[in-house]
């Protein structure tokens, strides 16, 4: 009886002792469910938001360090962002507190580049119409039914226009790719030679801007690495296999049951696919690339790369990390 008792005080425990450990935003004087209207962070800065008191809004960090006074009219966070109204014009902020877009517009931003431009949105009563504005003021492109969002500094991710259709264009208005989908998704912005994932009738394929398609095997796709490498996923029969594909959609780590060790979801970090020469290795590493533990965990799924028309078979032998270790030791207590 001892055996599964303490199998099961560690199966309780242990995720008790790592929720304990990440300690919450509290907002300061703020109370989250209250005062905090939203929040959002950047790169290399920490949580902060838009914070209200007396129907005025501001900005404050996620300890309720004020940064900016509570003196505004209305506020909504972007990502790495935040908006603020002031006597009828509207302006964003960086997480430094510096306007990088000056109060001009008569409407909130919905979206911001990360550059020059703005989406503005504007609900009508046949459906929501976008514009893109330069942070000047300027119009870049006029209003048009559909909703937009930026992709990224130069791609707009479309939905929903007159014709029905989605798909992405640039900023200034050039279709790249509209078709009928279900959705779409950018897998590689590679100029000219771009990747997208779209869903038509529960069925997923990878295309380019022409619409040739690569491959249609997949349930999901993650975006291309600098090496041109995507992990995809597949479901089968309610077992989830992961792999590894080119650009071409060629399979190149073969799809296996796909196992991290215990407590992998780190906030701002992910598991990547390192190709050295023919072998493979995952690893985990920050945002900005740097890998922060070794690969002591190569995973199953991490073979010998094959070499054209050949199935990857060979597996490397794994080294177990901590928790997984012990999570080991728990379960065969139990068994």
């Amino acid at each position: 009886m001892k055996k599964p008792l303490i199998a099961l005080f560690a199966m309780l425990t242990l995720p008790q002792a790592w929720a304990l450990s990440m300690k919450p935003a509290d907002w300061g004087d703020f109370r989250y469910d209250e005062n905090v209207v939203c929040s959002t962070s950047a790169e290399n800065s920490d949580i902060f938001g838009v914070v209200k008191k007396h129907g005025k809004y501001g900005m404050a960090d996620s300890t309720g360090k004020v940064l900016l006074p509570l003196e505004y009219d209305d506020g909504a966070c972007l990502t790495g962002h935040i908006t603020l109204s002031k006597q009828g014009k509207w302006g964003l902020v960086d997480a430094h507190q510096r306007v990088i877009v000056p109060f001009i517009f008569d409407r909130q931003p919905w979206d911001f580049n990360g550059v020059d431009k703005v989406i503005i949105i504007d609900e009508r009563d046949d459906g929501i119409y976008s514009a893109v504005y330069g942070v000047g003021g300027g119009i870049i492109l006029d209003y048009q039914r559909g909703e937009w969002d930026f992709e990224n500094d130069v791609l707009i991710r479309f939905e929903d226009d007159e014709n029905g259709q989605s798909g992405f264009m640039d900023t200034q208005g050039n279709i790249i790719l509209a078709g009928r989908y279900d959705w779409v998704k950018l897998l590689d912005d590679k100029a000219g030679d771009e990747r997208f994932l779209v869903g038509v009738n529960s069925q997923v394929m990878m295309i380019d801007r022409h619409k040739k398609v690569f491959t249609q095997d997949y349930d999901d796709m993650e975006p291309f690495d600098e090496q041109g490498i995507s992990r995809v996923h597949l479901d089968v029969n309610g077992k989830s296999k992961i792999g590894f594909v080119d650009r071409s959609g060629i399979l190149i780590v073969k799809l296996s049951s796909h196992r991290y060790p215990m407590w992998n979801d780190v906030y701002g970090h992910e598991w990547q696919l390192r190709i050295d020469g023919k072998q493979c290795t995952l690893f985990l590493q920050d945002l900005a690339g740097q890998v922060v533990s070794s690969p002591e965990f190569p995973d199953e799924s991490c073979r010998l790369l094959a070499t054209p028309n050949q199935t990857p078979n060979q597996e490397p032998t794994a080294k177990r990390g901590l928790w997984d270790r012990i999570w080991a030791w728990a379960t065969g207590l139990i068994r």
